[in-house]
C-alpha cells in the first residue's frame, strides 16, 4: 500500500489550491522510497500524513452553504427560493435577477453546520454584529456574526475549522473609482447585507466569494489545515439572458471559482435595464466545492 502513496498523490497536484502541501509530502515519500531499506516507521508516518490531507471526514458532508434574499418590493427586481441552501459538491437553487426599475434586492450568504435550525426562515434574525479585523495575506477584513435561535454543538468539529469564515467581496464600476468592499462571516451567520441596486444603473458588478482560515500560515502549523480544506472553493454558476433591438440570446452557463484564501476568479453581475427591449438578467446558483476526495483502499 506504501508504493501506491505517489501515485494516489500526483492526480491532487493539479487539482487543489493546496499544492505546495502535497508537493512538500510527495518530495518526502520519493526520498524514503528511493531508500534501499525503507524505515517502515517512516512510511507509516507518511501515510497517516497523506491520510489527514486527502480523506474528507464524514462530518464535512453536514457543511452547508446558504443564500438568501429579499426583494424591495415582494414579485419585483428578483426571484427564486427565498432561502436556499446546498451541501458541499451541490448547488443552491437557482436565484434570477433581473431588475427593472429603480430599486433591486438584499442578498446575503452564510456558511452553516447541521442543525439547519440555526436560520431564521423569516429573514428577521439580528443585524450581524462586529467583531474583530483579521489579517492575512497583507489585507485586514471586517468579520462579523448573526446572533443564532439555536446553536449547534460543533464539538465534534477540529478546532481550524471552527475558526472559518466566509468572506464577500464587491466593487461596483461606476465611473467614480470607488474601492472594492469586503465583509466576512463567521461559522452559523450570515454575511452583511449586500444591497443588489445597481441594475438599473447600467453598473458592472464585480464579485467573489472564498472561504479563508485567518490562522493558516506557509508553514501549516498551530493549527495543521488538511490539504483538502484549503483546496474548497466557493462557485458560482451563471447564466445571462440578453435583449435588445437587435437580438435575443441567451449565454451558455459558465462556473467562477475561487479558491481558499484568495478572491479569485471574479464574477462580473452585468444585469441592467434600460427599456422594455433592452436589458440583460442573470440566473445565478451558489456552491462549496472539494475537488478532493479519495480513500485508500
Amino acid at each position: 500500500m506504501h508504493n501506491e502513496l505517489e501515485k494516489l498523490l500526483m492526480p491532487q497536484l493539479s487539482r487543489t489550491a493546496a499544492t505546495d502541501i502535497l508537493q512538500d509530502l510527495l518530495a518526502r515519500v520519493n526520498i524514503e522510497l528511493e531508500k534501499a531499506l525503507p524505515l517502515p516507521t517512516v512510511l507509516e508516518q507518511l501515510e497517516q500524513e497523506f491520510r489527514f490531507h486527502t480523506e474528507i471526514p464524514n462530518w464535512w458532508s453536514n457543511v452547508t452553504l446558504c443564500f438568501k434574499y429579499l426583494p424591495d418590493v415582494e414579485g419585483k427586481y428578483c426571484t427564486g427560493e427565498k432561502l436556499t441552501c446546498a451541501k458541499p459538491n451541490q448547488y443552491t437553487n437557482q436565484f434570477h435577477d433581473w431588475s427593472r426599475d429603480a430599486g433591486g434586492c438584499k442578498l446575503t450568504w452564510g456558511l452553516f453546520f447541521d442543525p439547519i435550525d440555526v436560520i431564521d426562515k423569516s429573514h428577521q434574525e439580528s443585524e450581524p454584529q462586529f467583531l474583530e479585523n483579521v489579517g492575512f495575506n497583507g489585507y485586514t477584513y471586517p468579520v462579523f456574526s448573526t446572533p443564532a435561535k439555536i446553536k449547534p454543538s460543533l464539538s465534534q468539529l477540529p478546532d481550524w475549522f471552527k475558526e472559518i469564515i466566509l468572506c464577500f467581496t464587491y466593487r461596483p464600476y461606476t465611473g467614480k473609482g470607488l474601492a472594492a468592499r469586503i465583509a466576512c462571516s463567521k461559522l452559523n451567520s450570515f454575511l452583511p447585507v449586500y444591497h443588489d441596486e445597481f441594475g438599473h444603473k447600467g453598473w458592472l458588478v464585480v464579485m467573489s466569494w472564498s472561504v479563508f482560515f485567518p490562522n493558516f500560515n506557509q508553514q501549516n502549523q498551530h493549527p495543521r489545515i488538511p490539504a483538502w480544506a484549503l483546496s474548497t472553493r466557493i462557485c458560482i454558476t451563471h447564466y445571462e439572458k440578453i435583449s435588445n433591438l437587435f437580438l435575443k440570446i441567451t449565454t451558455k452557463k459558465a462556473v467562477k471559482c475561487s479558491s481558499g484564501n484568495d478572491f479569485s476568479y471574479p464574477y462580473t453581475d452585468k444585469t441592467f435595464y434600460r427599456a422594455q427591449v433592452s436589458y440583460e438578467e442573470s440566473f445565478l446558483q451558489w456552491s462549496l466545492i472539494n475537488t478532493m476526495n479519495l480513500t485508500l483502499n
